[in-house]
């Protein structure tokens, strides 16, 4: 007996007045991840074997069910809510599909991911350009795009990432300048904008991330001076900035000694 089959007898055992409730993940999550299957060339994916979970499968009965649910069957990639309680619906709150060969733009609409904490994207071959629903997802704490060839800029609307704590782009083409909104990240410990095309000034809201452990920007067009609030960033370990265009001075040594 297949694990929807089981849960969905386990919900059929359960007391008329308890039946509303499903353990299995909520049909909008599944739609996501059948949209994203299908505008990243699915069939062309690099899945593991067996043993790191199932194979993706959108295949449906005839009252539309899908015949696999991707928490109850443990689908390669995804990782979910606790899934044990029939009463309970699953969430899905990470999407890791790095290095699996992913083509092509990612989904528009990222809004029925309301759960999502992380969404690991790396090392593929994704193109086109971020969607702005990403930014929506204020359950978001990592976000891994590094090492695709998306386009575009990033917006203020990135301030409404509360919870993100790690964010990398590093080589893709993103383009425009490091947004104010960034300032407004005060949970994030590693911001990495390496090897883009990025321009104008590293924004002053930036003196804001008190917890920013790890900052890469180097190898963009940034211009005009280094700020020297980045030397009264205590919790900065970890500083790039190589190949810019700044000009000026250098940030003095005893302004970095915590590095």
């Amino acid at each position: 007996m297949s694990r929807v089959a089981a849960v969905a007898l386990q919900i059929l055992l359960l007391p008329l007045s308890s039946c509303y409730c499903s353990s299995l993940t909520p049909s909008a999550e599944t739609s996501y991840l059948n949209d994203l299957y299908t505008s990243t060339n699915g069939h062309s994916w690099l899945f593991s074997d067996s043993s790191q979970g199932e194979v993706w499968n959108f295949t449906r009965y005839s009252d539309g069910q899908y015949v696999s649910d991707p928490c109850v069957d443990e689908w390669q990639g995804v990782t979910c809510t606790n899934c044990s309680d029939p009463l309970m619906a699953c969430h899905i709150t990470e999407i890791n599909l790095g290095y699996m060969n992913l083509t092509g733009a990612l989904p528009v609409n990222m809004h029925s991911m309301s759960h999502l904490k992380v969404f690991f994207m790396r090392n593929n071959e994704i193109t086109g350009y971020i969607p702005a629903s990403l930014y929506d997802l204020t359950t978001l704490e990592q976000i891994y795009l590094n090492y695709n060839t998306l386009e575009g800029t990033l917006p203020n609307d990135i301030s409404k990432l509360v919870n993100l704590a790690a964010i990398s782009v590093t080589a893709n083409l993103l383009t425009g300048v490091i947004p104010d909104g960034v300032g407004g990240l005060d949970s994030l410990h590693a911001l990495s904008l390496s090897n883009n095309a990025f321009s104008g000034s590293i924004p002053h809201t930036m003196s804001q991330l008190t917890h920013l452990t790890s900052l890469w920007i180097d190898t963009n067009s940034l211009t005009r001076t280094i700020p020297t609030f980045l030397g009264d960033l205590t919790s900065l370990r970890r500083l790039v900035l190589n190949k810019n265009i700044f000009s000026g001075e250098i940030i003095s040594c005893d302004m970095i000694l915590h590095l």
